[in-house]
């Protein structure tokens, strides 16, 4: 028994030896000359701050730099509160518990349910949820003419500024639209995925109470940011382990191929675009002049806020990656190279974990940035790729002499629309479908959204459209007009319920304008096939829920409930609850059309109701259990 007691005393001891974050100071003449397992975090001329974990690497770290300095409290703050309730989070001054961020993306889905719902990409090392909540006037469509933008915030754990800039972003865009003219065009115009907190474990390391112990690493001590790959040339990542949470987040973003993204981080203030792995000199990126600007924008609206902001690592406060200092395995790189995405590095904060009452100050310095940033992802070329019978194409879209390294973009899976973003000027623009051009033409790109389309057989389409209150009601006397993507008039019609039109294929201006409650929305649609376009206006007090599949109406409600629902609609055939963690709560078969359901047996909660048609149709619709 001592020996054995003795044993694990060693061990715990060991342990705590070993596994162990350090950060150093040091000089090097070279970038070069740092050995692999040493995350650089900061570099100004031969000057480097970087991250080790375990005492045998620092132990190796100091024989090749013996005049490094360790660090202790490294731009960390010592001045955290954390929100032990969602109340404790109304002024945005603290940090969320973990309990207390999982209640407020539930609360969210819960309180707007036409306009967002919760995905999980994925779950930690230690079993915490990866979210990304998902922000349009239609989340359940993927099929919309919408470019799909991503911003995730706090791959390092103990980078936290942007996890709780990111929070308030989702609360802002929820509770501002319909009110706020921006935030409505955002929401009815863009599909937008917001990852508040990439790492978990490294944010709440050592308690789910408390962030003051956050580390940079996973559970398994990896860096995140040097983990992705593949990478151009073939380079490898610092770290190439594989860990749950990279491939999960590479997972969601194959699955939706996102157009634009934004990965924030902490401990300097810089726009950093691709390349990381390469310096401007060795490989410029296809996109350069483009993120330079859209870069140097982003800046000037924060500065607009506080003019010395973002000036420490260079005067415009734009970067290159690999002109600042060279890593291998970013996300961004990654991103770029396999996803086709346009992602960019925002490193938000010269604090990593900034004190809780400096939390407003990034709030107010920033969200007007990250609003204007996301309308960048529809400037440029856009438009709708068919085949002969109407389905659509998974297309590479290439500008020749422009494009290399990946910087070409793909169309949606689901829809065929691409988004292509792009400063004005003269392209010769490509449509590639495994490997074989479907089109070549020279195209004039000028400000804004440019339509080019490849639609070979040009089809009639019904089209119903639907004007609903942001609880689901059914709106009537609404005026829609209807013009072609040149601005020209089609038609002009009143929406009393579903209103039918037929509209050839292609893409189309929607406008609806009521003056008396000062009410303008005004975006695109891609007409591909026979379907139902909604339209949410500002709500009512009426409490029943309408939600629609292939022309039909299917209305649940009361939502919330207690006891009962009542499910109403045409070809009902079957009814499937799942919880908030995707687990079934409860089957029933359906009549044709009236069902009363006892829900009694659910607990308080959120909860997806999947229901089927007799012919295999389904939609989905969130409840909220009281």
């Amino acid at each position: 028994m001592k020996r054995l007691l003795f044993f694990l005393i060693v061990s715990l001891l060991t342990t705590s030896i070993y596994a162990q974050q350090f950060i150093v100071s040091f000089k090097a003449k070279s970038l070069k000359s740092i050995p692999s397992f040493v995350s650089i975090d900061y570099v100004s001329g031969d000057s480097v701050i970087g991250y080790l974990w375990g005492r045998e690497n620092y132990e190796k770290f100091l024989l090749l730099f013996p005049n490094a300095k360790l660090l202790s409290n490294y731009k960390k703050s010592k001045y955290i509160v954390m929100a032990q309730s969602i109340d404790e989070m109304s002024n945005w001054d603290r940090y969320p518990t973990y309990q207390t961020y999982l209640e407020m993306m539930q609360t969210y889905v819960q309180n707007y349910p036409q306009i967002c719902k919760l995905d999980t990409i994925g779950y930690s090392q230690e079993g915490r949820l990866l979210l990304s909540m998902v922000i349009s006037d239609n989340p359940e469509d993927m099929t919309e003419f919408e470019p799909r933008f991503f911003y995730t915030s706090t791959m390092h754990g103990d980078e936290v500024a942007g996890y709780v800039v990111l929070l308030r972003l989702i609360d802002y865009l929820l509770k501002n639209y319909n009110r706020d003219s921006l935030v409505t065009f955002l929401v009815n115009n863009f599909r937008i995925y917001i990852n508040p907190l990439a790492n978990p474990d490294g944010t709440y390391y050592g308690s789910n109470n408390n962030i003051s112990g956050a580390i940079r690493y996973y559970q398994n001590f990896v860096d995140p940011n040097r983990n992705f790959a593949p990478l151009p040339d073939g380079i490898s990542p610092s770290d190439p382990t594989e860990c749950i949470e990279t491939e999960a987040l590479k997972t969601y973003a194959s699955q939706n191929r996102f157009i634009m993204a934004m990965n924030i981080h902490g401990g300097a203030e810089v726009f950093n675009y691709p390349w990381d792995v390469y310096t401007s000199s060795e490989n410029v990126h296809a996109d350069d002049a483009w993120y330079r600007e859209i870069g140097e924008r982003f800046v000037q609206t924060a500065r607009e806020q506080d003019a010395y902001y973002m000036t420490d690592i260079t005067s415009t406060g734009v970067t290159e990656g690999g002109d600042w200092y060279v890593i291998y395995g970013s996300r961004q790189d990654y991103m770029n190279f396999v996803q086709h995405c346009k992602e960019v590095t925002y490193e938000i904060s010269s604090s990593k974990t900034p004190s809780s009452d400096q939390l407003p100050y990034f709030w107010n310095v920033s969200y007007r940035s990250l609003l204007n940033y996301i309308l960048e992802a529809r400037k440029g070329l856009a438009g709708v790729i068919l085949d002969n019978s109407g389905e659509p194409l998974n297309v590479l879209v290439r500008l020749e002499g422009y494009d290399k390294d990946s910087s070409e973009v793909r169309t949606h899976i689901e829809s065929g629309v691409y988004f292509r973003p792009l400063l004005p000027g003269n392209y010769q623009l490509s449509f590639y479908n495994e490997g074989n051009v479907l089109m070549t033409e020279n195209v004039d790109v000028n400000q804004g959204i440019n339509i080019v389309n490849y639609i070979p057989n040009i089809q009639n389409h019904n089209v119903e459209f639907l004007a609903i209150d942001e609880q689901g009601d059914t709106l009537s006397n609404i005026p829609l007009k209807i013009y072609d993507v040149s601005g020209n008039q089609i038609n002009e019609l009143t929406l009393n319920g579903l209103e039918e039109y037929t509209l050839n294929t292609g893409i189309y201006k929607l406008n609806i304008k009521i003056d008396a409650i000062n009410y303008n929305q005004y975006f695109y649609e891609a007409i591909t096939k026979n379907r139902v376009i909604k339209f949410i206006l500002p709500q009512n007090d009426n409490n029943t829920a309408t939600i629609l599949y292939n022309n039909k109406l299917i209305k649940v409600y009361p939502n919330p409930a207690q006891t009962w629902i009542k499910i109403e609609g045409e070809d009902l055939e079957k009814l499937v609850i799942y919880d908030f963690l995707g687990r079934i709560s409860y089957k029933a078969s359906l009549n044709n059309i009236s069902n009363l359901i006892n829900i009694s047996m659910l607990k308080t909660g959120l909860y997806v109701l999947e229901i089927s048609s007799v012919k295999g149709e389904k939609v989905f619709k969130k409840l909220l259990v009281q």
